[in-house]
């Protein structure tokens, strides 16, 4: 019985489609490994790829080592041998098949600069997905995994000896769970970056934390919690990231909350896009978090603010990877 097994940007997106509509495409399978996958350009495209919103072109198919392919072909042929790790691949109709969430992100971390793998990372781990037809151009869906998933599935593979698996280790250990949005990520990532590698040496955040309300703050919000972007717990201080000036944000649900979260104890304040985007501004947003979380603020490992700025403009470019199923945004 021959099967299609599709990988990396191309499974990224469909992991993502999948999860918006309660992972009913896709489900876990026992196959681990690519011995019944079709390299055939012909047998692959005898496979229902129209009714997944899949085209020839950039499509990412995984053979097994050793296995012919046509090089004249607009196909993209990823190689892999041996047994995979399980939890490698999801199983959807028609016997076609699309790498996990885990296996991807691993494998891409042999393609992708570092900045758009912390991204993705992110998203798996989050709350959403970008959609141009959404409201602010996000959709929300549930978690596609997690760090803790990651990492056993990362270590696993580091002892199969696949390639990926040291630098995916790596690298998951600048990723938290629970972003909501991709400007979310990036002030994390920013702010918790080492100063070596041109960040701000903050302690991480826990993403899109709730914080319970007693019977007088719910009184104020008609909520029973709210819910912080970025929350340092011990400190009780939190960061909201709006796209909006100060003067522009107080709409009465935000004052409402704000009244709500400081009667329990919790100091918020809000950063903006243009903060984000500004090296020295974002100085002085890591500097507060500092001294709130560590009861100091020790510039003097800081990197050259040009360095910096770089660093975040590099981190804050959006960038389009081709896969058989549309550009995969990061």
């Amino acid at each position: 019985m021959e099967m299609l097994f599709l990988g990396f940007e191309t499974a990224a997106i469909l992991a993502e489609r999948n999860a918006r509509r309660g992972f009913r495409d896709f489900v876990p399978t026992v196959i681990n490994d690519l011995r019944q996958a079709t390299p055939s350009r012909k047998s692959i495209l005898s496979f229902p790829l129209e009714e997944l919103g899949l085209e020839e072109e950039y499509l990412d198919v995984l053979v097994p080592h050793g296995a012919s392919r046509n090089s004249h072909s607009a196909l993209r042929y990823h190689r892999i041998g041996g047994t995979l790790p399980e939890n490698s691949f999801l199983r959807g109709r028609g016997n076609v098949f699309i790498s996990s969430p885990e296996l991807t992100l691993l494998e891409l971390s042999l393609s992708l600069d570092e900045y758009s793998w912390l991204k993705l990372a992110y998203r798996f781990t989050g709350k959403y997905s970008a959609d141009i037809n959404e409201t602010y151009g996000l959709a929300e869906r549930p978690p596609l995994t997690s760090v803790t998933r990651l990492a056993a599935y990362f270590c696993t593979a580091r002892e199969y000896g696949m390639r990926g698996a040291r630098r995916s280790l790596q690298l998951l250990k600048h990723v938290r769970d629970g972003a909501a949005s991709p400007r979310e990520a990036e002030l994390d990532i920013a702010l918790s970056r080492p100063m070596r590698l041109d960040g701000l040496g903050c302690v991480h955040a826990t993403l899109n934390s709730r914080v319970s309300f007693d019977e007088f703050a719910a009184s104020i919000t008609g909520t029973a919690f709210g819910s912080i972007d970025l929350y340092y717990l011990t400190a009780r201080y939190g960061l909201e990231y709006t796209s909006k000036e100060p003067h522009e944000w107080k709409l009465p649900a935000d004052i409402a909350r704000q009244k709500a979260l400081e009667h329990m104890g919790v100091e918020v304040d809000f950063v903006t896009t243009r903060q984000l985007k500004d090296a020295r501004e974002l100085e002085l947003v890591a500097q507060k978090v500092s001294k709130k979380t560590r009861g100091y603020w020790r510039p003097d490992g800081l990197s050259p603010i040009e360095q910096r700025q770089a660093f975040l403009d590099a981190l804050l470019l959006e960038r389009q990877f081709p896969s058989g199923a549309g550009n995969l945004v990061v």
